[in-house]
């Protein structure tokens, strides 16, 4: 039986309202909205469920409607529940303005995890994290709990990946040791947040690797990708697709590595495994791809990447 992947962040409603205009600042702006299951580690959880890996779910939900049918739909895509925290609280919710073109305007995040999945929760549960081939988690949860679950990977060498969330959650990573850390994903935005400093790409990564992190992956929209390890670096342009919403494309995008690094694909074909599935989610509404399934990822490869496949 294969060893679970343990997902240790956010979960979220998301309320997406995409703009019927260009959005004009400081005033109501037409628009029309839905709503989906999201947050980051959610979503990679989700993904990689539908694609056959065993994987449980360490996050909080909370007391209401919503709640009730987030798990029934990540029970069914068959994510493992049995950690998942109830709280006395409302769910989490994220809210985003997405432009025509459907790129990010703003958005706002309520995210109850942060409060709710404590380092004494995860201590409660190191048997789990122990035992994961490896351990996923956003940068949605609090700062100390992040460094506990560095410290406790590093120790009992659990590959831990990291996604850094946004600009204001990377700076507050910035001051973290990542010793043992597997792998962080920023955009380009988050790099120099992580890095707390400002310059060159590559001289930023070596920031990063100066603190131990193993991995850099730089995520460029429309330039592609770049995954650095140690000197060597490895760019994966980008292929042109139609774009309706960006929300979740990142969380996409390293659900597909995973899947394939531990499917036992190499680093580039990871990484085109990662890109297809993102360009999936971009091309359509909501940050999960519903009817996804191994071969459906590697149509979706033979798509965009045929030399890689």
């Amino acid at each position: 039986m294969k060893r679970e992947v343990i997902c240790v962040g956010a979960i979220m409603v998301d309320e997406i309202f995409f703009a019927d205009k260009e959005i004009i600042p400081g005033t109501s702006n037409p628009a029309h909205s839905h709503k989906y299951i999201g947050g980051v580690v959610a979503n990679i959880s989700r993904h990689l469920a539908l694609l056959g890996m065993p994987v449980k779910l360490i996050s909080a939900v909370g007391n209401d409607s919503e709640a009730e049918w987030i798990c029934k739909v990540l029970h069914n895509n068959g994510v493992n529940l049995d950690l998942l925290v109830t709280a006395n609280h409302p769910s989490g919710r994220y809210t985003s303005f997405l432009q025509p073109a459907g790129t990010l305007f703003a958005a706002m995040c309520h995210d109850i995890s942060r409060q709710v999945i404590t380092r004494e929760y995860l201590e409660s549960h190191t048997s789990s994290l122990q035992d994961a081939s490896v351990v996923v988690c956003d940068a949605n949860l609090h700062e100390a709990v992040i460094s506990f679950l560095i410290s406790f990977c590093d120790a009992h060498q659990v590959p831990l990946v990291i996604e850094p969330v946004s600009v204001p959650r990377a700076q507050a990573l910035s001051a973290l040791s990542l010793q043992g850390v597997s792998l962080m994903t920023p955009n380009q935005d988050e790099l120099p947040a992580l890095a707390n400093a400002h310059g060159e790409e590559t001289d930023l990564v070596k920031i990063l690797q100066q603190k131990g992190l193993q991995q850099v992956w730089v995520r460029k929209g429309p330039k592609g990708s770049s995954l650095y390890t140690g000197d060597a670096v490895q760019h994966l342009g980008t292929f042109p697709v139609e774009v309706v919403d960006t929300t979740g494309a990142g969380d996409a995008a390293l659900a597909g590595y995973l899947y394939a690094k531990l499917s036992g694909y190499n680093e580039t074909k990871s990484m085109a495994a990662g890109h297809s599935l993102a360009y999936a989610v971009i091309g359509q509404k909501g940050p999960v791809l519903e009817n996804l399934n191994a071969k459906k990822l590697e149509a979706l490869m033979h798509t965009y990447y045929p030399e890689y496949v």
